[in-house]
């Protein structure tokens, strides 16, 4: 016995459970792949390529639910890729001067923010928060960010959109916050 696990312990890993935590990170991967090779505007061939990783974030979460292989590994791995893909892309648009630096700030501390308050709603209710609409909408303006600065690549109406995004994920976090407040 080598570490305390025996080497006649069976391993059993079914492709049914990984389904949904392989498309998660592949998202994960799309997204630091975009920081270090993908180009502003992007092309045809890179815009497919990051709607399909979007795509993965709609999917990833019923499939689990459909396959009965729903986990809080995969919750915690799906908002950490989630961030990440976004993170990562906001990135981009920063490097190549389409959306200001201090707006990328603002949403860093914003996505540190939402698990705090969390877990701050879980020390107080024993219960995991569901996302709201703010959080529905913040999420799909931090995609339409992205979507707007890497195609058309006009800094005014990317970093309009931006503030859109930021506007709801404060919202978010204030539900959330105010939620443990009261």
């Amino acid at each position: 016995m080598m570490f305390g696990v025996s080497r006649k312990m069976p391993v059993h890993i079914c492709l049914k459970e990984m389904i949904p935590n392989l498309l998660t990170v592949t998202r994960l991967v799309a997204g630091l792949w975009f920081l270090f090779a993908g180009t502003i505007p992007a092309s045809r061939t890179q815009l497919i390529l990051l709607l399909l990783a979007v795509l993965t974030d709609v999917v990833d979460g019923r499939i689990a639910r459909t396959l009965g292989t729903t986990s809080s590994f995969g919750a915690i791995l799906d908002t950490l890729s989630d961030k990440t893909f976004v993170l990562c892309l906001l990135a981009k648009l920063v490097f190549n001067g389409i959306l200001p630096y201090p707006l990328l700030i603002i949403i860093l501390v914003q996505y540190a923010l939402i698990p705090i308050g969390g877990f701050l709603f879980f020390r107080r209710f024993d219960a995991i928060p569901e996302p709201g609409r703010a959080a529905r909408i913040g999420a799909i303006l931090s995609v339409a960010t992205i979507l707007v600065g890497i195609t058309v690549a006009a800094p005014h109406l990317t970093v309009a959109v931006c503030a859109l995004a930021i506007v709801a994920n404060c919202a978010h976090v204030g539900v959330r916050f105010c939620a443990v407040l009261n």
